[in-house]
């Protein structure tokens, strides 16, 4: 699962200098966590009658490691830098197929 390999990931930086180690392989798994994402939206989009919406005990428990994992790095020196350039590709991936989305279909 993505959530749980981000939370390992992340639990491995534990300084500034740990840094740009990880930053390729945290940025290979935001694009993965987008590719996930997309394929649901896509997924539910073709089946509306399906509900995605329930989470796990065990889902909560990692989301909720993963936001913390996410701030802890992002109050580190230089974090929130590295953090926000391996979700950029992501990030724009995602808003790019967000807008072809809700482009009115001919």
């Amino acid at each position: 699962m993505i959530n749980r390999a981000l939370v390992l990931e992340l639990d491995q930086i534990r300084t500034r200098d740990d840094l740009p180690p990880h930053a390729n392989k945290l940025q290979k798994l935001f694009n993965q966590l987008v590719d996930v994402i997309i394929q649901m939206h896509i997924y539910k989009d073709l089946h509306p009658e399906i509900s995605l919406e329930n989470i796990s005990s065990e889902q909560s428990v990692l989301c909720e490691k993963l936001r913390l994992g996410l701030n802890r790095v992002l109050q580190m020196e230089g974090g929130r830098e590295v953090l926000e350039k391996a979700q950029e590709e992501a990030l724009n991936r995602l808003d790019a197929f967000e807008h072809a989305r809700k482009k009115p279909k001919e």
